[in-house]
């Protein structure tokens, strides 16, 4: 057998091997995202319970963000801040651009050049509330200070009830909460559209739950 046949030979193998592993990968995430979508509370009875985790009214809609116009500006954040807490203090904001500026959401890894931010593909993802049916932020709160607002459903902090424990914030899988760094109190988007307002791209917008 000449050494160019063998040569093709065993790049076919590898390749076949490789796509058996990418296979069998993908099958596993598919199988791990539905539950993990399960768990998170997307399903069809907005009410249902889910374990220990009790599900909420869903609300009308959620903040989403087009990541191709992203431009990691941070106006959304100042404006947030200005709107919610009084001051243009990014920190005491319920949107954060920064995060995911350089490096994409998961931070640097080996093949950054392949991921988001702008050290990689260039598309920014800042970190939002993503409004879930059964959120853990509000079932895992001893002092039940997260609930839906009465009027359009968002999950809403009670600044009164809230103690600044922050058992919210290691609750999200989004990281989507933070504490204002004044007050401890937990801040989360409340989709008052500050932020929609002053983004100069057009990349955020309140889109309704059931155009998701």
């Amino acid at each position: 057998m000449s050494e160019h046949l063998l040569d093709q030979l065993l790049e076919k193998e590898t390749t076949r091997r490789e796509f058996l592993k990418t296979a069998a990968k993908g099958t596993a995430a598919l199988a791990l995202g539905a539950s993990f979508l399960s768990l998170m509370g997307c399903s069809k009875d907005p009410m249902q319970e889910k374990g220990n985790l009790t599900g909420l009214p869903l609300p009308q809609g959620m903040l989403m963000v087009n990541s191709d116009l992203c431009i990691g500006c941070g106006r959304c954040e100042l404006a947030c801040s200005m709107a919610n807490a009084g001051a243009a203090q990014p920190a005491a904001a319920a949107i954060h651009s920064d995060r995911g500026l350089q490096f994409g959401q998961n931070g640097p890894k080996l093949n950054y050049r392949y991921g988001d931010g702008l050290m990689g593909n260039g598309r920014i993802e800042p970190a939002i509330c993503r409004q879930c049916r059964a959120p853990l932020c509000a079932n895992v709160c001893p002092q039940q200070a997260i609930l839906p607002d009465k009027e359009t459903g968002t999950r809403t902090v009670n600044a009164e009830k809230c103690d600044g424990c922050g058992t919210c914030i290691s609750a999200c899988p989004w990281q989507a909460i933070t504490q204002h760094p004044e007050t401890g109190v937990a801040v989360k988007c409340i989709t008052c559209g500050s932020c929609i307002a002053a983004c100069p791209t057009g990349a955020l917008a309140i889109t309704g739950w059931t155009d998701l």
